[in-house]
């Protein structure tokens, strides 16, 4: 367990196979700071980001059709095998981390992503219709606090449970730019006191709060009105600017993906460490009084990498900790 005053190391949630014992279990071994709950989508519907997301909408249910995820009125097989998926998953979570204590990390798909990505029973999207969308945010608000319960149950030792949503598309549902069904239109642009409504919705239902978004555009200023403690985001689209100052000024935190979630050449870890602490420095910021609200990782999932990628930039992950450490 990483020392709460040093930066620390994770993933940002799925990882490549089909046996969820183990991978929690290469998940706890790699990821010693915090380990997480693990996402394996490569066993197909159910186990996807649309499928697992739907899961914790309380009292409403889906099935999948050809052109995607829907609402239905009744649970079908579709949703029976994506319970499972999770039934396993927290299971093999749970052995993974007997005797563990220290803080662990659970990830959920955000209500703007699920919204343009999920159908409703009429076939229309989600995100198209204000009230579904308001519906779809209580109903997952509520699903995810019964998961975080259900989580410090599996894992009582844990001290801190870090919820980790994950919104994607939220850069282009708040620019608008989400095309309908037929590609002909774009779906409504929400207006910005509703992004801030509806993120903020999940910022109290544990104790850490990220958001991640692997995609350009985050917009921070959205962010820290909606209470949003941390921004999770690839290295590349950090920049230095007023806007990543304010952030920082204001005391909000950031987990930089400095890695690949791919299989790729991995950056050597005292030169990203020296750029990253340039940068922070020409936003007048310490890199080692800003290590606590730091956090290293991959820039997005593992889905589509190998086994032995993840083993090998969880080291090099590890390696630009200590690197950080050494400047405290």
């Amino acid at each position: 367990m990483s020392s709460p005053n040093r930066t620390l190391s994770t993933g940002i949630g799925s990882l490549p196979g089909l046996d969820p014992s183990r991978s929690n279990s290469l998940v706890s071994e790699i990821f010693p700071d915090l380990p997480f709950l693990v996402e394996l989508p490569e066993r197909g519907a159910g186990a996807d980001l649309v499928g697992r997301a739907c899961l914790y909408l309380a009292d409403l249910h889906f099935d999948l059709q050809p052109a995607g995820w829907r609402l239905v009125d009744r649970s079908g097989s579709d949703e029976r095998r994506a319970r499972s998926f999770l039934a396993r998953d927290l299971d093999a979570f749970e052995e993974a981390l007997s005797g563990f204590e220290g803080p662990i990390k659970t990830q959920v798909t955000g209500a703007w992503t699920l919204a343009a990505l999920l159908a409703t029973s009429r076939g229309g999207s989600v995100l198209a219709d204000k009230g579904a969308c308001k519906d779809i945010t209580q109903s997952l608000v509520e699903g995810v606090r019964v998961h975080i319960e259900e989580v410090r149950k599996r894992v009582p030792g844990a001290t801190k449970v870090y919820l980790q949503i994950d919104e994607p598309l939220l850069p282009r549902v708040a620019a608008g730019d989400i095309s309908s069904a037929s590609g002909l239109s774009r779906i409504r642009k929400p207006p910005r006191s509703e992004v801030v409504e509806t993120i903020s919705a999940f910022s109290k239902l544990a104790d850490e709060y990220v958001l991640h978004c692997c995609a350009p555009g985050v917009d921070l200023e959205v962010l820290r009105d909606a209470d949003g403690a941390i921004v999770s985001v690839d290295y590349q689209h950090f920049a230095i600017d007023d806007v990543w100052g304010s952030w920082l000024e204001s005391g909000g935190g950031v987990w930089f993906g400095v890695v690949s979630g791919v299989d790729a050449p991995l950056p050597n870890a005292s030169a990203t460490v020296g750029d990253m602490r340039q940068r922070l420095f020409s936003l007048g910021f310490d890199i080692a009084e800003l290590a606590p609200r730091l956090g290293l990782s991959a820039n997005c999932g593992y889905a589509g990498a190998s086994e032995a990628y993840v083993r090998e930039s969880a080291k090099r992950l590890a390696e630009m900790v200590e690197s950080i450490g050494e400047s405290s």
